[in-house]
């Protein structure tokens, strides 16, 4: 998981009291329960987080504030593409540039495990959240046209 590493660049950007680390399998029942709190109708179901976590294509990070898992994010990596898996900010610290954040840790590990290009997707229950937008989240991405989802190219 070199993308881990590279991800630091990121961290530096977070607002005070706040921190970003790979995720572990203990951090799990915490970003399942933030998981359900956010998308009560469409919840990834638990048992998946654990094979996500486990997979050796996926590289996953937690964002904390006093210990408290308040934010979390995804991806699957397999060069050249990366593909945003999921990615989430607790209600309570939206607007901070967390979400942000936390799509500069994914693009810069997608760079530095040689996926130039990364994509994702919002869903309709998180269209119109903050940050759901490719205005406000990629502001230092250059978008390229894709078929499906978006696609960024560095």
């Amino acid at each position: 998981m070199t993308g881990h590493r590279a991800a630091g660049g990121a961290a530096s950007s977070l607002p005070e009291g706040y921190a970003l680390r790979p995720m572990q399998p203990a951090d799990l029942d915490e970003v399942y329960a933030l998981e359900t709190a956010l998308f009560p109708e469409d919840a990834w179901p638990r048992r998946m987080f654990d094979e996500e976590l486990a997979h050796p294509t996926r590289q996953y990070w937690v964002l904390t504030r006093e210990q408290e898992i308040v934010g979390y994010a995804g991806m699957m990596c397999i060069p050249p593409v990366a593909d945003v898996q999921t990615i989430a900010v607790a209600t309570g610290h939206e607007g901070k540039g967390l979400g942000s954040a936390l799509l500069r840790t994914l693009h810069q590990a997608a760079l530095h495990s040689q996926a130039p290009k990364s994509c994702w997707r919002c869903a309709r229950t998180t269209t119109g959240r903050k940050g759901c937008t490719s205005a406000s989240a990629m502001n230092t991405f250059t978008p390229a046209p894709a078929t499906t989802g978006t696609v960024m190219t560095r």
